[in-house]
């Protein structure tokens, strides 16, 4: 029982991982696209 919490713990802190660097991943490019946008625009 123990181990399977283990195993759950460890797998809930990669999930969390790769979802804050997926969501700067994608702020990052969001601000590229807005960058982009506002140097045609101008």
């Amino acid at each position: 029982m123990r181990k399977n919490l283990l195993i759950l713990v460890i797998v809930a802190i990669e999930a969390y991982t790769v979802g804050v660097e997926s969501a700067k991943a994608r702020g990052r490019h969001y601000e590229d696209l807005r960058r982009s946008i506002d140097k045609k625009l101008s």
